[in-house]
């Protein structure tokens, strides 16, 4: 099956999620809950999703959940293009330094992650009607990724119940 929106290939796929810690400069570490499809990494060499994740960490975590489970809208500045923020800079998932978006849908009893893109703010010349443009070719390598909606639910919900690496 093929993606309306992008043309990408939608692929069937189990969510996990995984401790993760990257060292962001020469004095921070930051500790995140690491998206895997299929037991692989979208941070691994296939798929190479950069920075981290917005679960199992800062302030936002838990708007962040409600997000990827469609309880709560996009953050304000992502309504226009519906899109949710999977990846971000440590130094606090501001989506101005770049950040791993997808637009998040349900559709029945699955739920789609499609249309994968690196999102910067605009440059002049290319505006978009929320100010940021999100560049779908990044993540060419990704296939819209639709998941089971009760395991991908019962996933993010107990994303606490893997313990946190020491």
């Amino acid at each position: 099956m093929v993606s309306p929106g992008s043309g990408r290939p939608v692929v069937d796929v189990h969510l996990g999620l995984e401790w993760r810690e990257v060292q962001f400069s020469a004095d921070d570490r930051c500790r995140f809950l690491d998206f895997t499809v299929d037991g692989e990494s979208l941070r691994g060499e296939r798929y190479r999703a950069w920075d981290a994740s917005c679960l199992g960490w800062g302030d936002e975590e838990e708007k962040a959940a409600r997000r990827l489970l469609l309880e709560e809208p996009p953050e304000e500045s992502l309504v226009a293009s519906r899109r949710v923020l999977l990846y971000g800079s440590p130094m606090g998932l501001d989506i101005e330094s770049g950040a791993t978006t997808v637009v998040v849908e349900q559709h029945g009893d699955k739920i789609l992650w499609r249309d994968a893109a690196f999102t910067t703010l605009d440059t002049p010349g290319n505006e978009t009607p929320d100010g940021f443009h999100h560049d779908l070719d990044a993540y060419r390598q990704w296939p819209d990724f639709r998941f089971d909606s009760r395991e991908y639910r019962r996933v993010i919900e107990q994303r606490y119940a893997q313990r946190e690496p020491t």
